[in-house]
């Protein structure tokens, strides 16, 4: 999850990276219609297409901050990305379905594939990556922390259970 601003409209059709997880296995980006475009890899016998794709429903809006979040569940065999932590998308993995993992570095604000980079054209700020799924309740209660005109320069912690 994270804060992004987009600078401008997406002029090509090449989606720019929010998130990068190592070489490719799950990418959050903005498609070139301005929508959050949530992508993973399998390894192999995934039980269908080794790829999945995920398209959320509200374009962004340059100049505008939003909250952005992806959440990928083997487990719940689902996939989902939120705005502003409203359930903006979600798709049902097959039930063999398993995140490839490869050794590399995670990126923020590129990609990193043999396809391109991808460079994101705006500001990322507040990046948060967790290995536990979270629920729309739990981004929510993050969203209302932090309602307030981002950027700001004040530091709030809060332990919600």
């Amino acid at each position: 999850e994270a804060w992004v601003k987009l600078d401008d409209y997406i002029s090509s059709g090449n989606p720019q990276v929010i998130y990068a997880m190592g070489m490719g296995p799950a990418y959050l980006r903005v498609n070139s219609d301005e929508k959050l475009y949530f992508s993973t890899y399998c390894s192999s016998s995934c039980g269908g297409s080794s790829n999945q794709y995920l398209t959320g429903s509200t374009a962004l809006v340059p100049g505008v901050w939003y909250h952005v979040a992806a959440v990928f569940s083997e487990s719940q065999d689902s996939m989902a990305v939120y705005l502003n932590g409203t359930l903006d998308g979600n798709a049902t993995l097959p039930s063999s379905y398993n995140l490839h993992s490869y050794s590399s570095y995670d990126y923020i604000g590129r990609g990193n594939s043999f396809f391109g980079t991808y460079y994101f054209d705006g500001l990322i700020d507040e990046v948060r990556v967790s290995y536990t799924a979270r629920t729309s309740i739990q981004l929510t209660t993050i969203i209302s922390i932090y309602n307030w005109t981002h950027p700001a320069v004040v530091s709030v912690r809060v332990n919600v259970q």
